[in-house]
Parts: structure tokens; C-alpha cells; sequence
């Protein structure tokens, strides 16, 4: 079995995150890729030319990208709903703050006092959270938003075609709420056509 099979199979969610992270030490290779993901290191340069000096990354898993956002603006919070990923991640980096919570729950945010919201490569896994936290963004004042996700070649996705399935839709879905100032889209000769999308909303 593979950790997949616990998030998204067959174009159907299965969202057993904390059995996942019980079961797989180290999901979607979080301990090696967040040094190689380019779309990761274009949060971090975003984070830096805005000046935010306390964002929250929500799904933040073992915290290994919480601990490159707390690196480069020298204060850091993840969220995630699996306990066994936040005490994992607790142990790792005991310098950045870390929250079991829901992306459901705002007031976890609101507790944290940040003043940017990170959601990176996990807005598939929370699609039918996603008018709730896009209303509860909306009223939040003086917090930027950083969204990445990858999206997938004509013909290829399964799940989530009726949310979006490009980047613009994508921007789209969230122009509703928020002023998008940076975008854009990245390519690579191993995502088979699909694309890592990004765009942010300054504090």
C-alpha cells in the first residue's frame, strides 16, 4: 500500500491523514524535497519581499518547510490535522509553533496572530473546505495569502475538476476574495504536462 492510497485514490478522497502519517515515515518525501521544490522557494522570496515576518503554513506535515519559512523571516507556525504529523514536527523543530487543527477552524489563525497564510500543494485535499476558508480569509485584515498547487495536463485529473483544473481557473476561484498581486506558473519536463501554480496576495 502506498501513502497515496490514503489521501486521494481513484479520483476519490479517502483523507486518512493521521493513519497516513502513522503508518509512512516520511509522506511525499517531505524530508528531502523542500530543499529542491522551486515552487517552495519562490514562497520563501515572496515571504521575504513583502516583508511578512510571521506566517502560518497550513498542512505543514513533519514542519520541514515551517522550519525553511522560520529560517529566512525568523518566525514560523504550521498546522496540520494529523496529531502524529504535529508531534513529529514538534520534535523536529521545537523553535517554530505548531498546531494540531483544522483549516476548517480560523481561530487557530487568529490565536497566532500571523500576517500571512501559506497553503502550499494541499488545496486538493481540502476542496470541500474551501468556500468556508475563503470566507473566513476574506475578513482578515492586513494577512497576506500564498497559494501554490500543482495542476495536471487536459485529460489526465480525476478529482477536483469542478473546483478548477488550470491556473487561471484557479485564480479565478479566489479572485472573489482577494487581490492577487504575484502569479505565475511553473513547468518541468517530469510533471507531463501539468504545472506548479502560484500567486499571492500581499498583507
Amino acid at each position: 500500500m502506498k501513502y497515496q492510497d490514503f489521501v486521494i485514490s481513484n479520483g476519490i478522497m479517502i483523507g486518512k491523514f493521521e493513519e497516513m502519517y502513522q503508518a509512512f515515515d516520511d509522506p511525499w518525501e517531505q524530508s528531502t524535497r523542500e530543499k529542491f521544490a522551486l515552487e517552495k522557494q519562490i514562497a520563501l522570496q515572496l515571504l521575504k519581499k513583502n516583508n511578512h515576518k510571521n506566517p502560518v503554513e497550513i498542512g505543514c506535515g513533519h514542519g520541514h518547510f515551517t522550519n525553511e519559512i522560520y529560517k529566512h523571516v525568523g518566525n514560523a507556525t504550521g498546522i496540520d490535522i494529523s496529531y502524529s504529523a504535529i508531534q513529529k514536527a514538534k520534535n523536529l523543530y521545537p523553535h517554530c509553533n505548531f498546531y494540531c487543527s483544522d483549516i476548517s477552524d480560523i481561530s487557530t489563525i487568529k490565536t497566532a496572530n500571523v500576517d500571512c497564510i501559506m497553503l502550499v500543494e494541499v488545496t486538493w485535499y481540502v476542496l470541500d473546505k474551501l468556500e468556508k476558508f475563503k470566507k473566513d480569509i476574506s475578513v482578515l485584515q492586513n494577512v497576506g495569502f500564498f497559494h501554490s498547487l500543482m495542476t495536471y495536463k487536459p485529460g489526465q485529473q480525476q478529482y477536483g475538476k469542478n473546483y478548477f483544473t488550470n491556473g487561471d481557473e484557479i485564480k479565478e476561484y479566489f479572485s472573489d476574495v482577494i487581490d492577487i498581486t504575484d502569479f505565475g506558473e511553473i513547468g518541468h519536463k517530469d510533471y507531463d504536462g501539468g504545472k506548479r501554480t502560484f500567486f499571492l496576495r500581499k498583507n
